[in-house]
């Protein structure tokens, strides 16, 4: 058997109410966390723990005399939520309390807070309890935990990787090796014979005795001609390709709809939205950054800065600019009136689908593997409808399910068995 630590925990003998936003006092130990696995409380497994309830923040374990896992419920909301991808509020978001009748969480390092805006009828990220939302959730959410969108928010502690850099890459030396090597023999040089000195003959004088004096007074030549050679000419290049006829270029006159979103800022709330498909000024136009525009945004009149591209948010926000009002700089807020009353879009009546005939549930065998050190939720569908499980840290669940299972965690693993349950 495998005395391998399973995490910390809550820890109530008597009862499992709030027993998951309880503070992780109690570490376990045992095999795996699965209905009937006995765990025990000291890492050499040889201490049972104590019966009662336990919760790592995700699941409860409700243990027997025996000390063996009973039964287990998952947790109506996790203990930690991971905020990531917005450099101001990336923190782990633990839970503090009930704030409008739902729980909030507040950052560990930031002090920022996950709430429910009764207001807005949505999730909100914000400094403040009761802040408008910087990052939020859809409208009129029925949710009972935070349903940020998940490039923003996940659920569980945040996951901290490392970088390590190969020490090989910058390893550099030189090695000095004493080994005998034998000498190549320098030649000698032969030594240069010294040349006999040749006796100089005595002068004489050629002209016996006689003189002259010759006097010369200047001379011109006579330059020679030079030839200039005669240029050979070319031959004529015959190329036999005669073109003719028209020839048409097609413009390209599309808009290209990049992996980036635009950020709109309300003038008067300061609320910011996204979006990512393009946004003309009444259709024909791009908007300029810091300029007041008037907007409808998700079917709502509003006075809007444009701000500028982001690279780090997916917008998910419907976005339509009707006319520009002019400069920030120049306190064109104050010159914009909302559009507060828009005209509703007729609902088109639907044609009944007919309803085809059921056919057999079939599902499919999947491993679910937790990688990180705290315990991670996926959903799947199976036979009876959509479900959720929580799988423990460092551990791993089979499941049928009629399609692969989903999870918003980086940190779980699905793997197809390729076997049909039965």
């Amino acid at each position: 058997m495998a005395c391998t630590n399973l995490g910390q925990f809550s820890f109530n003998a008597l009862t499992d109410a709030n027993i998951c936003y309880s503070a992780l006092t109690t570490t376990l130990y045992g095999d795996s966390l699965l209905t009937g696995v006995t765990v025990y409380s000291d890492y050499e497994c040889k201490i049972l723990a104590t019966p009662g309830y336990y919760c790592n923040g995700i699941n409860i374990y409700a243990l027997n005399g025996l000390s063996e896992i009973r039964s287990i419920t998952a947790c109506p909301c996790t203990l930690f939520y991971c905020v990531h991808n917005d450099i101001t509020y990336n923190d782990n978001y633990q839970w503090k309390g009930t704030y409008n009748g739902y729980s909030y969480y507040s950052g560990l390092t930031t002090g920022k807070f996950i709430f429910y805006s009764t207001s807005e009828t949505r999730w909100c990220l914000a400094s403040n309890l009761g802040d408008p939302c910087v990052q939020f959730g859809p409208y009129g959410s029925t949710s009972n935990c935070p349903d940020l969108d998940d490039t923003v928010m996940y659920d569980g502690a945040c996951v901290t990787t490392t970088t390590t850099t190969n020490p090989c890459t910058t390893f550099d030396f030189d090695a000095v090796f004493d080994c005998l090597v034998p000498e190549s023999p320098t030649p000698t040089p032969s030594n240069t014979p010294t040349p006999t000195p040749t006796p100089s003959p005595s002068p004489s004088n050629p002209c016996g005795g006689r003189s002259m004096t010759v006097t010369s007074s200047g001379y011109t030549p006579t330059p020679t001609p030079t030839m200039t050679p005669t240029p050979t000419p070319s031959p004529q290049v015959t190329r036999p390709c005669n073109f003719s006829g028209e020839v048409i270029f097609n413009a390209f006159s599309e808009y290209m709809q990049c992996a980036n979103s635009k950020k709109f800022k309300d003038c008067f709330t300061g609320i910011d939205y996204y979006t990512s498909e393009v946004v003309l000024v009444s259709g024909t136009t791009s908007p300029k950054e810091n300029y007041i525009y008037n907007a409808v945004i998700n079917g709502q009149g509003y006075c809007v800065i444009y701000e500028g591209l982001y690279e780090n948010i997916s917008g998910v926000d419907n976005i339509s600019l009707t006319s520009e009002v002019g400069s920030s700089l120049d306190g064109a807020c104050l010159d914009c009136l909302p559009n507060l009353t828009q005209t509703p879009t007729p609902t088109p009546t639907s044609t009944p689908t007919p309803t085809p005939s059921p056919s057999p549930c079939v599902s499919y065998e999947y491993r679910i593997t937790n990688q990180s050190p705290v315990p991670v939720k996926f959903d799947y569908i199976g036979c009876g409808g959509s479900e959720s499980q929580n799988v423990p840290s460092y551990s791993a669940s089979i499941i049928c399910a009629s399609v692969t299972p989903t999870t918003t965690s980086p940190n779980i693993q699905i793997e197809s068995l390729g076997s049909i349950c039965i």
